[in-house]
């Protein structure tokens, strides 16, 4: 587990992850993985101090559950970023779910001291297929997608195919 967040750290995320594209090799039902980067990480810990992302990670790693299924899987990926798995869901829904979460992050409310904070996230998403059939092509996947919402805005959910801008 991660000290900070109280969710699953990197290596567990790895090892669930691991087991479901097992699942997925055996069956061949729907998995989708997500990766959720917390927009201008750096400059949010610039301006507002570390105690201001501690406190914004905290809520994720609570609130990013809370919307999902109970068997859906959501640990750190690294210091900004948070790993989702969602077995049994296509890319079609993997894009709903992302901007389910962007859109719910953005509107939550962040009270760190007096003042609010303007949080957002990117999500990149990625589908198992017989020709993404490993959790690391997965993963790289959902990277690459991750890299265009950064270029495409940020405060967005891209897939290697498409990028969605709710307004």
């Amino acid at each position: 587990m991660d000290g900070l967040s109280a969710i699953g750290n990197r290596q567990h995320l790895l090892d669930r992850l691991g087991e479901e594209m097992a699942r997925y090799n055996r069956t061949k039902q729907a998995l989708s993985f997500l990766l959720l980067d917390i927009d201008h990480y750096q400059s949010i810990r610039d301006r507002y101090s570390h105690s201001a992302v501690d406190y914004i990670i905290k809520v994720l790693s609570q609130l990013l559950p809370s919307s999902l299924r109970k068997y859906d899987i959501v640990d750190q990926y690294s210091e900004e970023e948070f790993g989702i798995i969602l077995p049994n869901t296509n890319l079609s829904l993997s894009l709903q779910v992302g901007e389910r979460l962007r859109s719910r992050v953005e509107n939550y409310a962040f009270l760190f001291g007096q003042e609010r904070l303007p949080i957002t996230v990117s999500i990149g998403l990625a589908e198992a297929s017989p020709s993404v059939s490993d959790s690391i092509e997965l993963i790289n996947q959902a990277v690459e997608a991750l890299h265009k919402a950064g270029k495409d805005g940020r405060n967005c959910v891209c897939s290697s195919r498409q990028t969605i801008h709710w307004e």
